[in-house]
């Protein structure tokens, strides 16, 4: 009776994580299309925002690759979710860089100290353990994308918005994977 009782429960949690990796999967895609309405695509598509948005669609085209029709999901998407995460921060350095604040301040190491931080969960999603990347991603939205908000001279708002909403949206969907990867997952 409880070998019975096990299979029912190990059931009713695959169809649990499977409801709930749909569900990730889905938001991450209505919020993918609808970042990518909002930016104002008149200026310079290789603007470094404009790029990280198209670098983030290529990303999610690779999730829903990978989703439907990958065979070695572990290394390669983990690879493509540390080299995402680890891109980010270029952004906004590629900004600071183009757009230098007249004012001044320490920007370009609070930019540096982003890079390596977020350098390092990607680093450590992949050679520790891959909550290192969710992490990371939720981070980055929750406090990177946030703090720049209505403070950054050269960061548009409507740039962190759309960041704030892939980056959270994105991470729950990872975090989603990580059983896919061979750990442990929600």
């Amino acid at each position: 009776m409880g070998e019975a009782v096990t299979r029912t429960e190990g059931a009713t949690e695959s169809r649990a994580r499977a409801a709930l990796g749909s569900a990730a999967f889905v938001l991450m895609i209505l919020v993918t299309f609808a970042a990518l309405a909002s930016v104002p695509w008149s200026e310079s598509v290789l603007e470094p925002c404009h790029l990280a948005f198209l670098a983030t669609a290529l990303t999610v085209l690779v999730y829903t690759w990978q989703r439907f029709w990958g065979t070695r999901v572990g290394p390669w998407e983990r690879g493509i979710t540390a080299a995402f995460l680890a891109g980010m921060p270029l952004v906004y350095l590629g900004r600071y860089l183009l757009h230098r604040p007249a004012a001044g301040g320490p920007w370009l190491e609070l930019e540096l100290l982003g890079l390596a931080a977020y350098g390092g969960c990607a680093w450590l999603g992949l050679a520790r353990s891959p909550w290192f990347l969710v992490v990371g991603i939720a981070a980055h939205g929750l406090a990177w994308d946030v703090w720049h908000f209505h403070r950054s001279a050269y960061v548009p708002d409507w740039y962190s918005i759309g960041c704030l909403a892939l980056d959270v949206a994105i991470s729950f969907y990872v975090a989603t994977r990580i059983p896919r990867w061979g750990g442990k997952g929600p």
